[in-house]
This record gives structure tokens, sequence and C-alpha cells, in this order.
């Protein structure tokens, strides 16, 4: 039995799943506040308690160590976990600057544990409905793709939500809004690349922003959109937007192959929908729903039990769990490790650097290798 450690209240939500593998419990929690961390411990039966992260590092008795704090805490917690021997899943994203990216690359090479990235966008039902239809070969070969991030989180920058009430400026006030450029892009492009191919690497990306246009004035833009430039020469299109006032989309996929493509839709008025080449009568201007292609949806998605159904992201979280736990007890590759959480959370550092830069197009350090200090420098030509 795996015994899960998990560092931050909000990382609660995987532990039904862990649960339910019946290969794993969580079995430590780990929180700054003291009385959430009572309550909730004794409110799931887990023994270890403790609020400090180094504590449960270096006195729990667990195997696997789950981050789900705020993003300026996760390239320390991820490293020490790491050096600890233990397994890590980490929450997007990975970190807060390129050369945090380059420590934890170093250190997951070395480690022996295994890393992965709860980049759980890739185990959406929809998600993964569009990547069988790909895999097998519906639509031809992609090369181009376009997703976004529309989220209007101005209600979330104060404490205010969910298990935390102070009304006190939240993490997201400073390492989402005090940032320029693509901040969050790991929901858009973590899914995307997935379709692309594993063989498949960014080369380089590039970011413009709108400015700021009415409300109170952040470092981030009102809007920005991010081209991200694949090896191959493919394209992805990203928006990111957590100002403009509109309802939320952050499931929006859209893919172009050869031989036709998909759209999810972007609202609930908007339905999923494919056209390919093959379709009677050959009309390139008719559309057919994507459940017309419900065929094509895995296996585990379609028998799926009615408690996954009803879960968060429809059931994926517990797939995206069982995958990690089968990687450790069958000491296989995690599905999402090491180098899609830097590449694809280097996204919105380097974008950083762009957008304040006019554009400027930058070089995706390849992370397929170990880099030498040369290959861990960021430089405007």
């Amino acid at each position: 039995m795996l015994k899960f450690g998990v560092a931050g209240m909000r990382g609660l939500v995987y532990l039904p799943w862990i649960r339910k593998t019946g290969l794993a419990d969580v079995t430590a929690l780990c929180d700054l506040n003291a009385g959430l961390l009572e309550s909730q411990a004794d409110r799931y039966g887990i023994p270890g308690r403790y609020r400090f992260y180094s504590e449960m590092i270096d006195e729990a008795d667990i195997d696997v160590v789950l981050i789900s704090t705020p993003m300026q805490f996760h390239a320390d917690q991820v490293i020490s976990a790491l050096q600890s021997g233990r397994h890590v899943m980490c929450e997007v994203t990975l970190g807060t600057s390129m050369d945090e990216m380059f420590w934890i690359f170093e250190e997951a090479g070395k480690a022996k544990g295994k890393f992965f990235f709860i980049e759980n966008y890739c185990y959406l039902p929809a998600v993964q409905h569009m990547l069988s239809i790909i895999r097998s070969g519906l639509l031809g070969e992609l090369y181009y793709a376009e997703s976004g991030y529309i989220h209007n989180t101005a209600s979330l920058l104060t404490y205010n939500y969910g298990l935390q009430t102070s009304g006190k400026p939240s993490w997201r006030r400073y390492w989402q809004m005090g940032k320029p450029g693509a901040y969050y892009p790991t929901h858009s492009v973590g899914p995307l690349m997935q379709m692309f191919g594993k063989d498949e690497r960014i080369a380089e990306i590039r970011t413009v922003g709108t400015g700021h246009w009415g409300g109170e004035c952040y470092r981030q833009d009102n809007s920005c959109t991010t081209l991200i430039q694949l090896d191959s020469g493919k394209l992805i299109d990203l928006r990111i937007d957590s100002l403009s006032k509109r309802p939320l989309c952050i499931t929006s996929y859209r893919v172009q192959g050869t031989k036709g493509c998909i759209e999810l839709g972007s609202s609930p008025l908007d339905s999923d929908r494919i056209w390919h080449e093959g379709l009677e009568p050959v009309d390139s201007s008719t559309w057919r729903r994507l459940s017309d292609f419900d065929g094509y949806m895995p296996e585990r998605y379609r028998s799926r039990d009615e408690e996954v159904l009803q879960g968060w992201r429809g059931g994926g979280d517990y797939f995206m769990i069982a995958d990690y736990i089968h990687a450790i007890v069958n000491d296989e590759e995690p599905p999402i490790g090491i180098r899609e959480a830097c590449e694809w959370t280097s996204v919105g550092l380097l974008s950083e650097l762009s957008v304040t830069n006019n554009g400027r197009i930058m070089k995706m350090p390849d992370f397929r290798r170990p880099l030498s200090v040369k290959d861990q420098r960021i430089v405007l030509d």
C-alpha cells in the first residue's frame, strides 16, 4: 500500500481517487492553518498532521508527496521531496522562474522517485475523446491548434472563497495578476501537446498583449496571445485572459489536421463538432456533432462507474491518479513527467520576457536531454 502525504488542503480533492485505486491511501496532511488541518484530518481519518512542510518531509512515513500549494512554493517543495527519495506529484504550474525549471530538471534527473505533473486537463473526457480520434488517423496529421484559458479571476484575488475567508490579498494577486504574459499556460498547452504527440517539442514562443482596458490596472494585460512554434513548424495559438468581463471559457480546444478538424465548444450554447473529408455526403459546410463519434471514446471512460462519472472533471482525476500509481507500482515512466512539466510551464515564463520586449521570439530549452550551464542561460539576442 503506497502512502501519500498531501501538502496543501486543496490536495484533498484527490483523496477519494487515491483510496479508490485500492493501492494507496493518504496517511499525512500538511497545512499552515492549524484549525483546518485538524478538522480536515479528522474528517478524512488521516493520522499524520503537520503544519510545516519540512516536518512532513523529515518525519512522515510516506512514499509519495502530493504538492497542492500556491505556485510560488512548488519549486522548493518539489526539490525537497525529490531529494528525500520520494515519488512526487505537483500541481500546475511547476514554478515561477526559468532558474527554478533548471533546478527541478536537474534534481529529477538524479532522483530515485518518479515525478508526475498534475495537468488534469489532459484527462478531461472531451480531451481524451479528441486524443483518441486524432490517434486513429481520422484527421490526418495535425499542424495547427488553438486554445485559451479565459477565466475572470477578480473574485479570487482576495481570500474570500473556499476554506479561506480572511479578505487578505491572495497569492493570485501577485503570482498571476502581478506578472505579465501567459502566466497559466499548461491547461491549454498540455492537452494540445499530447495531441501533437510525444515526438514533438516546443521550439520557440512569442507573446503580445492588449495592455489595460477598464477597471483596476495590474501588471497582467487584459488579454494576451502567445504563438507557440514546434520543432516541426506546427503552430499553437494560445490566449490567456483573467480580467475580461465575460463567462468562463477554459476548455476550448480547436485542432486542424490534413484531413479534418475538431472544435470543442467555448460555451454551453456551442456544441462540440467535427468535420473530416470522409464524411458522407462530402460537404465542406456541414459539421457533425462530436457525440456522433462516441465510439472513439476510450473504453475506460465509457465504462466508468457512477462514482467516477460524478467526480470532478467527469472522472478524469481518478484516471490520472490511477495512471501515476500504476507507473510507480510497475516501475514505468509516468505519462506526464518532468520534461512535459518544465516545457509546458516554461511557455508562461518565457512569455514574460517576450511580452515585455515587444513580442520578441524566445527559444525554448530542450528538456529532452541533460542541459549544460550554457544551455540554461536565457538571453535576448
